[in-house]
């Protein structure tokens, strides 16, 4: 009779653990259900990833005009906090990999979810307009710009590699006219360096937005030399062999000084000379004559000249005066 009195409490103790384990889940339930209830909501704005563009570049083949496609969106239903979870890892997902040939294309597009626990309800979009272009290649000359140069000095800059090849949609290729590596004068050392550049449009504008455009590598690789500069003089005179004959009247040149840079060692000289080897008249574009220990520079040697000249008067003895 004791044993049968002794688990009369132990059976009303594990009957009262069950009936509490029970109200816990209920209560757990109900507390689920209010903060976390079942919800439609509309995202908009979704990410377009695309597969396939593997095999559209095996073809030679790349797409442009991402930023053209206009803003969609997807009605879903789920819990608010696989929702909130898993919000901004839905995109629509476009399939190239049918794309052949340059063109314009109305793809379909597919709503992705990470959970099941999420359903779409409505894809608020239709089907998506793809551009796809040819993949070209093009060969650019970078060039150099140092900016806070003192008056006093100058900055000569070699680019090892003065070309670069860049490649990418045809229509992002062509408007490509040139690379420019900049540097600021507080920057530069003499020697070896390595310097970004930019791709930049026939109207001298850098190009900041391109979708295709790829290229071995986004620096130049450059040696610098700085020279003491001097402002001097720009002169012309007539070829040896035109000298003897003729006289110029009165040339006018463009610009009439150039800066250079001074070798080490070197003195200046009084003036830069241009050598005319024409009678023709007229403008014309003509180079600075070199000279030892000046260094000229690349954008500097080039000058107009207003080409006018009259045969020297001949003497009674026949001979040019």
């Amino acid at each position: 009779m004791a044993d049968n009195n002794e688990t009369k409490p132990q059976k009303k103790k594990i009957r009262t653990m069950a009936l509490s384990l029970l109200l816990a889940v209920i209560v757990w339930f109900m507390v689920m259900s209010l903060t976390n209830p079942t919800i439609t909501v509309t995202l908009t704005n979704l990410k377009v990833r695309f597969i396939g563009e593997t095999t559209l570049r095996d073809r030679e083949l790349t797409v442009t005009g991402r930023g053209d496609i206009p803003p969609l969106s997807v009605t879903v239903r789920g819990n608010r906090g696989d929702l909130m979870n898993y919000m901004d890892d839905i995109y629509v997902q476009v399939d190239l990999s049918n794309i052949t040939d340059a063109g314009t294309y109305s793809l379909v597009g597919k709503t992705t979810i990470p959970t099941t626990r999420i359903g779409v309800e409505k894809e608020n979009f239709g089907d998506i307009t793809v551009n796809a272009e040819k993949i070209v290649s093009k060969e650019v000359e970078i060039e150099t710009i140092c900016r806070g140069v003192p008056d006093d000095k100058l900055v000569r800059t070699d680019i090892k590699n003065p070309v670069v090849k860049i490649s990418g949609a045809e229509s992002e290729i062509n408007e490509v006219d040139r690379a420019r590596a900049v540097m600021n004068w507080q920057e530069v050392r003499e020697g070896a360096a390595r310097i970004d550049y930019m791709l930049i449009n026939s109207s001298g504008a850098p190009i900041t937005e391109n979708e295709t455009i790829e290229s071995p590598s986004s620096e130049a690789d450059v040696v610098n030399k700085i020279y003491d500069a001097v402002t001097l003089p720009v002169e012309t005179k007539l070829s040896d062999g035109l000298s003897g004959g003729y006289e110029l009247d009165d040339p006018k040149v463009e610009p009439d000084t150039v800066k250079v840079g001074i070798e080490d060692g070197a003195s200046a000289p009084d003036r830069l000379t241009v050598t005319i080897p024409t009678i023709e008249s007229g403008e014309k574009e003509m180079q600075i004559d070199a000279a030892e220990g000046i260094y000229i520079p690349k954008d500097s040697r080039t000058v107009k000249v207003n080409v006018n000249t009259h045969e020297k008067p001949v003497d009674s003895d026949g001979e040019t005066g």
